[in-house]
């Protein structure tokens, strides 16, 4: 998971490397996060480690009050990107215009777990 989420921010960063070409000329973004979570480490330790800086990207982690707030902060225009799940889903059905340009998780992160002799979903 890990590996997938720096690929995830080298892709935003060689995708805004033509626009900011030098550090002292590094736009500041501003990344939504919808808690202080495990989940998020990796984008933390990034920032922590100058991986940001390195690729000429100066990040404002702003961590918020869940996922809809960081929604609703995206649409207007208080983020540059945000690092969310279900709630992106939630706005973008709902005709929000929002762009998902990565994912940070290759596999649902959750289990259902049932009896065994229940082999099927029935309606």
């Amino acid at each position: 998971m890990i590996r997938h989420v720096i690929v995830g921010v080298l892709s935003i960063s060689l995708i805004l490397a033509p626009l900011l070409s030098t550090t002292a000329n590094a736009q500041s973004l501003k990344v939504g996060f919808p808690s202080i979570s495990v989940e998020f480490a990796p984008l933390f330790a990034a920032k922590d480690k100058g991986l940001f800086k390195k690729y000429g990207l100066d990040v404002d982690e702003i961590v918020m009050q869940g996922g809809t707030q960081v929604v609703q902060a995206l649409i207007g225009g208080s983020l540059d990107f945000a690092v969310m799940g279900g709630a992106f889903l939630g706005g973008a059905v709902k005709g929000a215009d929002l762009v998902m340009v990565a994912t940070h998780m290759d596999r649902f992160p959750y289990s259902l777990v049932v009896k065994p002799d229940i082999k099927r979903l029935r309606t």
